[in-house]
């Protein structure tokens, strides 16, 4: 056997061990990635097909905090049969002769929390709402589940496009996708790495 034989079969059974070590890593992360979307939801974006009136969760210090009453010898609340017409309240609302309506508002749209504190004016009696958005910070680390997939024409080659993107991770601003085209003579695909500024 010559040298040139036995070095070549060495580097073939190295490429073999490299390729086992990426097949087990890639196994073990896509089972963690699995296990891991199965048993969460991501957060991030609510998508409302018929919107409903729904409580608003309360910050858990407020439990422990004491409540007392107020004496006050009027309230000026809102007509409650107008704003359930224009708002569609729920049924166990709208027939509750204990509830009245102090105040509404309408919250602008942001990716983290909006807190909401109700307020009373005891001289006036009237209600109103103050609102703070809670900061929000970016993960270090994050699975996503964002999925695209979509069409277009290719002006050069004059042929039909297809394409799906995959976003599953992201660290810190680095995004990680799986990512596919399929064209009239050829199929592509791969992992792209990309940056959101």
């Amino acid at each position: 056997m010559s040298l040139k034989t036995s070095l070549s079969g060495t580097m073939m059974m190295n490429k073999g061990k490299i390729l086992i070590v990426i097949y087990i890593l890639t196994s073990i992360f896509v089972s963690a990635y699995l296990i891991w979307l199965n048993s969460h939801q991501e957060p991030e974006i609510r998508i409302i097909e018929k919107p409903v009136y729904v409580e608003v969760e309360k910050p858990k210090y407020i439990e422990k905090i004491k409540k007392y009453p107020v004496e006050i010898s009027k309230v000026v609340v809102l007509e409650k049969e107008k704003i359930v017409e224009k708002e569609k309240l729920p049924e166990w609302l709208s027939g509750a002769t204990e509830y009245v309506i102090l105040a509404i508002g309408d919250v602008q749209p942001y990716r983290g929390k909006t807190r909401i504190i109700s307020l009373l004016n005891t001289k006036t009696g009237e209600g109103f709402l103050i609102q703070k958005q809670l900061p929000y910070s970016e993960p270090l680390f994050q699975f996503k589940w964002d999925l695209r997939v979509g069409g277009g024409w290719d002006f050069v080659n004059q042929s039909g496009i297809g394409r799906l993107d995959f976003d599953f991770l992201k660290i810190s601003k680095v995004n990680f996708s799986l990512t596919g085209e399929v064209e009239k003579d050829r199929i592509k695909g791969g992992i792209w790495i990309w940056i959101k500024f």
